[in-house]
């Protein structure tokens, strides 16, 4: 026989891909199935009648067939040969998933044509860049493409009739809109949206021209605004003050954490943060191996597993070519697709659960090697509702000593003051306010005598990082501003005449002592108190004492003890309210009506117009929606967003929770519901807009059937046009628009931004007083959402289970790396940028274990819908939808069951050896007890009880006013902790330096050692320092406290920071020169 012509090979981004080539078996093979010759032999003779006979002969000469035993090596080149071979003009071909859709037409006949008329799909002959050519064979396909190699319809969004002059113009547009002159389609709201976005426009110029009138005001109250940034700095998380090294306490200064903290080891905030970002590392191990797996399942099993749906189409030949090679595909990997999700659904099932009791046993342990305030405090009820001229604490705690034999501490009795809370407090900060006013004279006093020369950053009284120049005839300056308009409009709100509606706190003459005498006086017990013991064994033994008694006898009552489990800083003293079960379903309701509402309101006001725009554009050819659309589709995400974010807070905070724990699981679990509805509510747009663009550009089915004639839901979603462009559209949707861009955001917006902000506001009106400017530039608290965003990113990976595998590595990979990202940000965002404050409890954590029910619920339902996809089942329509629902509740019951029955059984006994640390221990090292949290309590102790001192109240950031008064149990003070100094670069030399420094602390977070620099509890071991004094006041007495100032300019004993950077601190070496305290360079 006549060896065939060696044949071109086709370049390899020309091919579909590589699964069509023969192997060498098959090239080697001297017979094959008698069934595929014969499908052969048709297939070539077919494809021979199409050619013209002189390309025949030539073609027989080549190739030859042999007997009906067997096809030679020259059948399987036919079949190649026709997949990339040049089609003839006026030959009419069906194309399929073998072909190459990168092959053109002759250059005289140099458009492909689709065949509507001849009962076949996927018919195209090459014709004539002509219109008639093109209407001859489909006249909705007027215009001759050669650029694409096809004829097409017009490119006119809106439009329903394309015009048939060849030009990219409409002869009838669809419902919604006109056609214009030019044969363009404008939508008849089209005025209504350049009204709302010049709105928009107008508002965000006025916005971004008001901040940079404030950034380029002078700087007149500079003095207040470094009082408000170093009490910025004072209120972030610090260590504590006391740490165990072996048998004796070392006293320590409060100071920044360390950027190597390690806070999946380390409780910075209590427990319950500690355990989130466990939570984090654990969804970013697990994406990986899942991401990584399948990769290496593409790389040594089949490398179209890591391919298929990411073909892309564009023309109708090539859509057919894509579906039809799709489809056979996706059939032939199916079981390998079917076995690896069981096996992630299995795995990943029992890795959850091993993961839940890993967190049990991690918060076990962590209560139970961490002495805190909860450990002293018993939980009072039955308390009868006395009024405020009863001396309740002191009656309570002798009859509680009394009765069980136990000492006492003291009591913090819970009252009803919501109604005059704002003079309560109003009291408290201006007893507060007068304290720091003795305690700047006595600084600057002590400064006149001992002055130390500034550093560099150091912030001087007249500039405080500014130059002094910019302050000179500081009134005449500020009203020179950028815009005249914003002076006018901030001088009417700061202004000298409106100081006291603004500054009410800690600058106006406040309650006079009378009045706050006869208010507390007028309060009545709400039935609850926390009494605090000198050990937690003497608690423990007291609470069991008392449920064998019966309770204790107080005033006709039988009160009962239990032990405390919260801390006292996520106690919310207003709501310890004994309420009735009619007011707390009134909340309850009242709640769910709001969010109700607001959903509502998301759904209809943002939604529904989006919906319309989506769904009334034109989507032939591929096109997709127009800009007005995408931008309308990121302002719904971005205001519902806010919307949701802002109503799921207040419903969570108006409920009226007693501990900020359950406050926060509530919380949790709204806004996880609000971004899962978001979510749905993508996926069903994208659904039908996915079905409109597949429709429009003349999509069928793998075996002829038009799209548009696919009518249920769940025929349409098993079409491998919809699957591939469903799971394009999820990728995409997901990263980086969800996975990354908001977290990337989210610092700007809450952090930099607000920052910023607050600062050039507070140093450009002297209106602003010392305790407003404290406010405005205080840091954003932080909450416990984070569960919500890893949850729905970790939905939304899974869902890509349900559609071809070419995504599926992508995806996890890039939700692990996106979580890494977002765990440096938290990373930071804990250690230098929040306030202080305290999780105790797992609830939160415990309820983000169930949810994860959720994903793994749709993993299992994604496997029962490929089953059913492989024939393994047989249900269709709605019993499909009904097989995978019951799978997805099966295990959401399954899950709940173990997190309750089994994951308990595996946690860690309790300690039968009773705690005997003595309560004034932990008291010195946590300043937040049950007694300076307690308003009420401080104010009692100053008017009713006369304590000398009183019980101060504990305002994150003024820890150091607090003073000790042992026989009342008030054991913490401290001296004044170190504030950070914001230094503004005004030259490249300053900037260049400051980014060293900032290079220098990342190098020692990736090398440091925490072992090396951290104790046992995560605290800097590096010094230690003296009591000088009774009380923090004394201290401030100290020469420590003199050359510290900042009039004398002991600007050493700061940590400089970027000013820009409310993200943090940039330390350098600090300096003591007292020889009591040695500091080093911390990192």
């Amino acid at each position: 026989q006549p060896q065939p012509q060696p044949q071109p090979q086709p370049q390899p981004q020309q091919l579909l891909s590589p699964s069509p080539s023969p192997s060498l078996f098959s090239l080697l093979s001297p017979s094959l199935d008698a069934a595929a010759a014969a499908a052969e032999r048709t297939n070539a003779a077919d494809f021979l009648s199409r050619k013209s006979a002189a390309e025949s002969d030539s073609w027989f000469s080549t190739v030859k067939l042999k007997t009906a035993t067997g096809l030679n090596l020259n059948s399987t080149l036919l079949a190649r040969e026709k997949a990339h071979a040049t089609p003839a003009c006026g030959i009419t071909q069906q194309v399929g998933g073998q072909d190459d859709k990168s092959v053109r037409c002759p250059a005289k006949c140099p458009v492909f044509a689709e065949h509507k008329d001849d009962g076949v799909h996927c018919d195209f002959r090459c014709v004539a860049a002509t219109v008639k050519e093109c209407t001859e064979l489909n006249p909705l396909e007027p215009i001759p493409d050669i650029e694409l190699g096809t004829c097409r319809a017009c490119m006119v969004s809106g439009c329903a009739q394309c015009a048939t002059d060849g030009t990219d113009t409409c002869a009838l547009c669809s419902s919604g809109y006109d056609v214009t002159p030019t044969g363009q389609c404008q939508s008849k709201f089209f005025y209504v949206w350049v009204v709302v976005f010049l709105f928009f426009g107008v508002v965000l110029a006025v916005v971004l021209a008001w901040v940079i009138s404030l950034a380029l005001a002078p700087a007149v109250n500079t003095e207040v605004m470094q009082h408000g940034l170093d009490h910025r700095s004072r209120s972030k998380l610090l260590r504590p003050t006391e740490v165990r090294v072996g048998a004796e306490a070392v006293r320590l200064q409060r100071k920044p954490w360390q950027l190597s903290t390690n806070l999946c080891k380390t409780e910075v905030a209590g427990p319950g943060l500690q355990l989130q970002f466990n939570y984090q590392r654990a969804i970013i191990v697990w994406a990986f191996v899942v991401g990584i797996a399948w990769y290496v399942l593409t790389v040594f099993l089949d490398p179209e597993l890591g391919r298929l749906g990411l073909h892309s189409g564009g023309t109708a030949r090539q859509n057919c070519i894509v579906v039809a090679f799709g489809w056979n595909a996706q059939q032939r990997l199916m079981p390998t697709k079917v076995i690896f999700v069981a096996c992630v659904y299995v795995i990943s099932f029992i890795l959850a659960i091993v993961f839940g009791v890993s967190q049990l046993r991690l918060f076990q342990s962590s209560d139970a090697q961490q002495t805190t305030h909860k450990d002293f405090c018993a939980r009072c009820t039955g308390i009868p509702a006395l009024t405020g001229d009863v001396k309740v604490e002191e009656e309570l705690k002798s009859q509680i000593a009394s009765t069980l034999q136990k000492e006492v501490v003291n009591v913090s009795v819970c009252w009803d003051y919501e109604d005059v809370e704002a003079e309560l407090l109003q009291v408290l900060e201006q007893d507060l306010s007068e304290r720091e006013k003795k305690r700047r004279g006595r600084r600057r006093r002590a400064s006149r005598s001992n002055p130390v020369s500034p550093t560099r950053g150091a912030a001087s009284p007249t500039a405080g990082g500014q130059s002094p120049a910019k302050t000179e005839d500081g009134e005449g300056k500020e009203a020179r501003r950028v815009c005249w308009a914003f002076r006018k409009v901030e001088a009417a709100l700061f202004s000298d005449e409106t100081a006291d509606l603004v500054n009410h706190a800690g600058e106006s003459d406040g309650v006079n002592e009378k009045d706050v005498s006869a208010i507390l006086k007028s309060l009545v017990c709400t039935g609850q108190a926390f009494v605090v013991f000198q050990t937690e064994a003497e608690r423990d033994l007291a609470v069991q004492l008392s449920f064998q008694l019966g309770g204790v006898p107080f005033h006709g009552a039988q009160i009962k003890l239990e032990a405390a489990d919260t801390e006292p800083a996520s106690v919310l003293w207003l709501n310890c309210v004994e309420k009735t079960w009619l007011w707390k379903l009134k909340r309850i309701a009242g709640g769910f009506v709001s969010y109700s509402l607001a959903m509502s309101f998301w759904v209809f006001g943002f939604y529904a117009p989006y919906a319309y725009i989506i769904l009334s554009s034109n989507y032939n050819y591929g096109q997709e929606a127009s800009m007005v659309s995408s931008t309308a589709f990121t302002f719904v995400v971005v205001a519902g967003n806010a919307l949701m974010y802002f109503t799921c807070s207040e419903i969570a905070d108006k409920i009226g929770f007693q501990s900020a724990d359950n406050r926060e699981v509530l919380y949790m679990l709204l806004y996880t519901i609000a971004c899962m509805l978001n979510v749905l509510l993508d996926m069903v747009v994208t659904y039908f807009m996915a079905y409109s663009m597949l429709v429009g550009a003349g999509f069928s089915t793998w075996n002829g059937r038009p799209l548009k004639e696919v009518h249920t839901f769940t025929a349409r979603f098993e079409t491998y046009a919809m699957q591939r462009s469903l799971g394009e559209n999820l990728w995409v949707y997901s990263f980086p628009s969800t996975f990354l861009v908001p977290f990337l955001i989210e610092p700007v917006a809450t952090i930099i931004g607000p920052f910023l902000i607050m600062k050039w506001l507070v140093r450009s009106h002297t209106g602003i007083k010392r305790w407003t400017g404290e406010r405005l530039l205080t840091p954003l608290p932080m909450d416990l959402s984070r569960y919500a965003d890893v949850l729905l990113n970790v939905m939304l990976a899974v869902l890509m289970f349900y559609f071809p595998p070419g995504w599926t590595h992508w995806i996890f990979i890039a939700l692990a790396c996106s979580h890494i990202v977002i765990y440096v940000i938290d990373h930071y965002r804990v250690l230098r940028c929040i306030p202080s404050c305290y999780y105790s409890s797992n609830d939160t954590d415990w309820w983000a274990q169930w949810m994860l029910s959720l994903p793994l619920g749709l993993v299992l339902a994604s496997l029962v819908f490929k089953m059913n996809s492989m024939g393994i089942f047989r249900f269709t329509g709605y019993a499909l939808i009904a097989v995978c629902t019951v799978a997805f509740c099966l295990h959401v019951l399954l899950h709940t069951w173990v997190l309750l029955r089994v994951v308990p059984r595996f946690g860690k006994q309790a300690s039968s050896v009773l705690n005997a640390v003595q309560y004034r221990t932990c008291a010195q090292s946590h300043p937040v007890s049950w007694f300076a949290s307690n308003p009420v309590f401080c104010l009692r102790s100053k008017y009713v009880y006369q304590h000398d001192p009183p019980c101060d109240f504990c305002i994150t950031g003024k820890e150091h006013l607090l003073r000790l008064n042992e026989k009342q149990g008030f054991y913490f003070h401290d001296r004044e902790a170190d504030a950070e100094v914001y230094v503004e670069p005004e030259s490249w030399t300053d900037f260049r330096g400051l980014f060293a420094e900032l290079i220098t602390e990342v190098q020692q977070l990736f090398m440091a050692d925490n072992n090396n620099l951290i104790g046992g509890d995560g605290t800097d071991c590096e010094g230690s320092w003296e009591q000088h004094g009774s009380d923090s006041e004394s201290l401030d007495n100290s020469p420590m406290a003199s050359n510290r100032s900042r009039e004398g300019g002991g600007a050493e004993d700061r940590l400089p920071s970027l000013q820009f950077g409310s993200l943090g601190a940039i330390p350098e070496t600090t300096k003591k020169n007292d020889g009591q305290w040695q500091g080093q360079t911390q990192g």
